[in-house]
């Protein structure tokens, strides 16, 4: 929040652009579908924190763009893997992975992401936008999805709901995003599918056989 506090600050004296990302996670998750209007109730210390940098950014550069993004997945950097990526790890030992039947998220790919982010800065943009794809689903279908999309039949899904896996924080259960006002801006929201596809010759996903 600091952080967020020192720079809005400075964007708003040298009148900068501001564009700040935040997360699905400032909302509960018990009705899904959420909008830019719906009241934020994070349940999480991650939510929390985003959400009082965003409620400080707000009061310090109003003009500032704010938008709360969805579970990303994609290529593998240096610097970090997204789950996406653990999964497919896990999958190349011949392990399961374990995916919850009871959490939606409206999953979106870094690239689209990245994408959405400069269009806006293109178009000017100011206030509240959610980035999430085109539809939700539960981490336990977009698994199966990726298993068909990526062709891994060897890929094993545990299906489990939260409340049989220990977890560090709480999960809210839906964070399905209503996405109609950046769609609004001429942006186009990506489907799982056709994200999962274009990234596709960049995985490898050959199981790992070595007896070392």
């Amino acid at each position: 929040v600091e952080a967020t506090t020192f720079l809005a600050e400075m964007c708003a004296d040298l009148k900068v652009k501001m564009l700040f990302t935040s997360s699905e996670q400032v909302f509960d998750g018990k009705k899904g579908h959420y909008s830019e209007v719906d009241p934020p109730n994070p349940q999480n210390n991650y939510g929390q924190q985003k959400w009082e940098a965003e409620t400080h950014l707000k009061k310090i550069y109003p003009e500032a763009v704010i938008v709360r993004i969805a579970v990303l997945f994609g290529q593998a950097t240096p610097a970090a893997k997204s789950f996406l990526n653990q999964w497919i790890d896990t999958w190349k030992k011949m392990l399961p992975v374990t995916a919850f039947t009871d959490e939606i998220r409206p999953f979106l790919s870094g690239t689209s992401c990245a994408a959405a982010l400069f269009h806006l800065l293109k178009q000017d943009a100011e206030g509240l936008f959610h980035l999430g794809g085109s539809a939700a689903c539960s981490r336990y279908e977009f698994a199966h999805t990726v298993r068909e999309i990526l062709d891994i039949p060897y890929a094993k899904i545990e299906g489990k709901s939260q409340q049989e896996v220990e977890m560090a924080a709480f999960r809210p259960a839906d964070l399905s995003l209503d996405c109609r006002k950046i769609t609004g801006t001429g942006f186009q929201l990506g489907n799982v599918e056709d994200e999962l596809n274009k990234i596709k010759p960049f995985l490898e996903t050959r199981p790992n056989l070595s007896l070392n």
